[in-house]
């Protein structure tokens, strides 16, 4: 598994050539469900994605959106957290 940023940059390009191949535009101009698709194909597949253990590579994302997540105030007072 490269470093993060490596994984970060070869995945998105992974999700935006994907999204192409299928529906001929960039992940970022798909509707949610067709964005949910190809993330949903990465958390499902057993083996490499781009190059990259897909469960590592999905592991990966999910600990950066649950650190934005829990950087955000509002998630703060959801746990009881004051600050």
């Amino acid at each position: 598994m490269p470093d993060d940023a490596e994984a970060w940059h070869r995945s998105l390009r992974g999700l935006d050539d994907d999204a192409r191949a299928a529906d001929g535009r960039r992940f970022a101009e798909l509707d949610r469900e067709g964005q949910e698709a190809l993330v949903e194909e990465v958390r499902t597949t057993d083996g490499d994605r781009w190059g990259m253990p897909a469960g590592r590579l999905f592991s990966l994302w999910m600990r950066y959106a649950t650190t934005a997540f829990y950087s955000h105030p509002w998630a703060w007072n959801e746990v009881g957290f004051g600050g």
